[in-house]
This record gives C-alpha cells, sequence and structure tokens, in this order.
C-alpha cells in the first residue's frame, strides 16, 4: 500500500512503489521540464541530521518517478523516517520536496 497525503508518504514495509515527483517554478507558477542532465536525489534518514546514516537513497538523472522495491525497506524496522528530494541542476542545488515522514506500516502477508 502505498499513500501520500500531504509531505508524508505511508508505505507497507517491502513493497514496491513508484513515487512521482512535480516541480514547480514558484517565481513563474509554471511545470519545471527536468533537462536530461538534472538529478533528483530521494534521501531516508531515521533522523533529519547529517549525522544519521542513510538508509535509502535513489538518484534519477533526467526523470522524475522513483521506483522503491521490495529489498529498500524489508529490513527497516517499522515506523517512522525523514525524507527529502533534492534536485542538481548544473552547480545549482535545490530542495524540491522538504523534509517529510516517511512511515513503513506493517504486513500481513510475509513470504
Amino acid at each position: 500500500m502505498l499513500e501520500i497525503d500531504g509531505g508524508s508518504i505511508y508505505l507497507t514495509r517491502g513493497d514496491s512503489a513508484d513515487i512521482a515527483v512535480k516541480i514547480t517554478n514558484s517565481a513563474t507558477g509554471d511545470d519545471y521540464v527536468m533537462s536530461k542532465t538534472d538529478k533528483l536525489i530521494f534521501t531516508v534518514r531515521k533522523y533529519p541530521y547529517k549525522e544519521a546514516a542513510v538508509l535509502i537513497e535513489k538518484t534519477l538523472t533526467g526523470g522524475n518517478i522513483f521506483r522503491l522495491k521490495p529489498g529498500d525497506t524489508a529490513s527497516l524496522k517499522y515506523g517512522t523516517y525523514k525524507y527529502d528530494v533534492e534536485l542538481r541542476s548544473g552547480d545549482d542545488v535545490y530542495t524540491v520536496v522538504p523534509c517529510g515522514d516517511l512511515v513503513l506500516t506493517k504486513e500481513v502477508t510475509m513470504a
């Protein structure tokens, strides 16, 4: 199960998920079109500070849909983690999704 509510993502631990990131230019209101060299980075940590270990990190070049695979979360404990998404375009870095909660929920069916 995947549910996105505001800045929070709820995901059943061990499930697959496609998470699309829409970027809007705050000055013009226009949708941002990724160039083929732009990078989006999705990072998950237990706590929102640099000293906390990176638990999941996905990098896309030129795209905007992150694919979480079962193995990305299967070994993590149930609970709440912190995530954000950065856009790197040339030398510029923008946080396009600020720090939010990634909540891993329990599953009933276990393979």
